[in-house]
């Protein structure tokens, strides 16, 4: 194989060993990877696409028994990751787009098929090239040891020669999180650390990541980033604050102190799963960043392995080993077992009944899903989600199923809250759901709900509950569904921008809303179509505090585009964020749009008269126009199956 790239290309000399020709190729295999004559790496990604395609194939069968993601992801490590990470640095740093997302195709396949969120290619080589990096600063025999030369004082790497471009094995190496010591402006250094640096969490419960930095340099901004926010962010290349982010809305806070800072995320989901950074900003505009904390999100399961045709092991696993070691407890039917404190348990029976596992540690406590063990007809009700936030105002579908034995027949079932006396309140009876809450169930297996008008006094755990005709055929949906209600404010950052500067205006909310909900910005009651926009982020180039106070911002309608959808704006609100702290000022400015209520009533009176007056002529001329009023009672609810629904109505309409 001969490699040329001069402009000119000749006709390569003939090569003989032994009297025999040495054939030319245009590409070869050597040590798995395949390396073409242009240096290019599309057949190298090919042949890796179609071998982990075939694994893919034993992937899926293995999925159909139902077998738990742990197994599952152990098989694609072993079988599937091995193979797209084999000699990973040698040849993905110059591969192109196009290749990457061939790779990265495989990976989110990988990922709807065992339900489990896994490190990006990317992510891959970047860890690969970091251990790799720091294996070559450690062996001073590695032909590769010189390009990490010791800066005079001895404690630092001078990664110059790697910055210039003379890394050609690993050429994204340094676009990654691997400098643990930095040289900033002025002679100031920094050293972070992140401890531990892989951190395992339960789905639905609280994490902390911390990183902490010395030195002489005193930061003038810090926040933590996720590069799998990329998409997020107005410039890929330039990380945004997490605490600004629509996915991570109401769920993570920072605490920076003088040395280090700590990364709270609440209600943690599997998405939340990947690389997380602390980055600090110098007085001089210079921009270092930690090295990587992964995190990893595992969902709680109860897996099990018969022992006898009356006894079942059961097992409380995770996707991952979550450190502190959590305590355990078991639930038959939705009640205690006393005695079962440990991750495996032995039960055994001749009747079905469902089980449950919770893991609790020092900061919160997780129940896993129930199932039927000993057959299907047991006690448990199955919410689709456990978690809602809905926008203020609008209506949710909380989707439930519930089963139970069948030599019981079902007389009751409501839906109700806890008050703090321990009382059950029906939704039903309860004044303050009065023509809001409608049952959509039936006395058959479908508990589903709808609540209307949603107010932020309606956030809090709601279960179903369900008696049959039986002595003790009572059953309730523990843990239930936790609604919280919120509504949208605008933060600015920074809060007093100096002339020239661009700020970020920020469309926030308590709690994460699902679906990727659409953002729309208007500017005095005005949408605003000439400024860049990105997620729940407007970003202006320069502006006053006081043309800060115009902005507000509201949800669109998904099933329109975003340039035509005009919903009506939220009460515009207006909250300041200061920049080096994160934390949110006291004051909030209540905008009151007086100059664009008045105009639009007026228009509204004309527009009614107008309606009037024409519908009189045409009635005068003898058109006969019928113009028919809605009942009352009529809802466009009322034609959807509740069985049909798709998650999407767990958000706003």
């Amino acid at each position: 194989m001969v490699v040329d790239f001069r402009r000119v290309r000749g006709d390569p000399p003939h090569l003989n060993i032994n009297g025999s020709a040495v054939e030319i190729v245009q590409s070869t295999k050597f040590l798995s990877i395949h390396i073409t004559e242009n240096l290019t790496w599309s057949l190298n990604t090919s042949s890796i696409a179609k071998k982990t395609q075939q694994r893919l194939y034993f992937l899926r069968r293995l999925r159909k028994p139902h077998l738990p993601p742990p197994i599952l992801t152990m098989f694609y490590r072993g079988t599937v990751e091995s193979i797209l990470s084999s000699c990973i640095i040698a040849w993905f740093g110059n591969s192109n787009a196009s290749d990457r997302k061939t790779l990265q195709r495989i990976v989110r396949t990988t990922e709807e098929i065992i339900e489990v969120s896994l490190p990006s290619v990317t992510d891959i080589h970047t860890t690969r090239c970091t251990r790799k990096a720091r294996s070559i600063m450690k062996d001073p025999t590695h032909p590769s040891h010189g390009l990490f030369s010791l800066l005079p004082s001895g404690r630092r790497w001078d990664y110059s020669p790697l910055l210039n471009g003379l890394c050609l094995v690993c050429p994204m190496l340094y676009k990654g999180p691997v400098m643990m010591e930095v040289s900033g402006s002025l002679g100031e250094t920094v050293s972070m650390s992140c401890s531990p640096q892989t951190v395992c969490a339960l789905r639905e419960s609280v994490v902390k990541l911390m990183c902490s930095y010395s030195g002489t340099v005193n930061p003038q901004q810090s926040f933590w980033f996720s590069q799998k926010q990329s998409a997020n962010w107005r410039n890929e290349d330039d990380p945004e604050d997490l605490a600004l982010d629509s996915d991570y809305a109401g769920r993570v806070s920072s605490n920076h102190t003088g040395f280090g800072s700590t990364l709270t995320i609440t209600d943690l989901r599997e998405t939340d799963s990947g690389d997380y950074h602390l980055m600090i900003i110098t007085g001089g505009g210079e921009k270092d960043y930690s090295s990587a904390v992964r995190l990893t999100v595992s969902d709680l399961q109860v897996t099990m392995s018969r022992v006898t045709q009356t006894e079942l092991r059961t097992t409380c696993s995770t996707s991952c080993s979550v450190t502190p070691e959590p305590s355990y407890l078991w639930y038959k039917d939705g009640r205690y077992v006393e005695g079962s404190t440990r991750q495996r348990f032995l039960f055994s029976s001749s009747v079905p009944y469902s089980v449950s596992c919770s893991a609790a540690t020092h900061s919160s406590e997780v129940r896993s899903s129930s199932v039927c063990v000993f057959g299907e007809d047991c006690w448990n009700v199955s919410y689709s989600d456990r978690r809602l936030c809905v926008l203020e105002g609008s209506s949710v579908d909380v989707l439930c199923i519930y089963s139970h034995p069948s030599t019981h027949t079902v007389t009751e079932v409501f839906w109700y809250y806890s008050d703090p006396n321990g009382k059950l309140k029906d939704l039903k009876v309860e004044e303050r759901f009065a023509g809001r809450v409608e049952f959509l169930g039936d006395k058959k297996g479908n508990c589903s709900l709808r609540m209307r008008d949603v107010r932020k006094s309606d956030s809090g755990e709601y279960r179903f509950r369900f008696i049959t005709k039986t002595a003790g055929g009572e059953f309730s949906g523990t843990p239930g569904v936790v609604l919280k209600v919120t509504d949208l404010q605008v933060r600015a950052s920074p809060s007093s921008p100096p002339e020239g500067q661009t700020v970020t205006l920020t469309c926030t909310s308590t709690c994460t809303l699902p679906n990727n909900p659409t953002y729309i910005w208007y500017k005095n009651g005005e949408p605003v179509t000439n400024k860049p926009t990105k997620s729940n982020k407007l970003y202006l180039e320069s502006a006053s505090s006081e043309e800060l106070h115009q902005y507000s911002c509201a949800l669109g309608d998904r099933g329109q585009n975003d340039t035509t959808a005009t919903p009506t704006p939220t009460t515009p609100s207006y909250t300041t964020l200061n920049p080096n702290t994160g934390r949110q000022h006291s004051d909030v400015v209540k905008l009151v749009a007086v100059a664009v209520s008045v105009p639009l009533t007026v228009i509204l009176v004309t527009g009614s008269v107008w309606m009037c007056f024409v519908i009189k002529r045409k009635r005068t001329a003898g058109g006969g126009v019928d113009v028919q009023a809605s009942k009352p009672g009529d809802d466009t609810y009322t034609a959807l199956n509740p069985v049909t629904m798709s998650s999407d109505y767990d958000t706003l309409t």
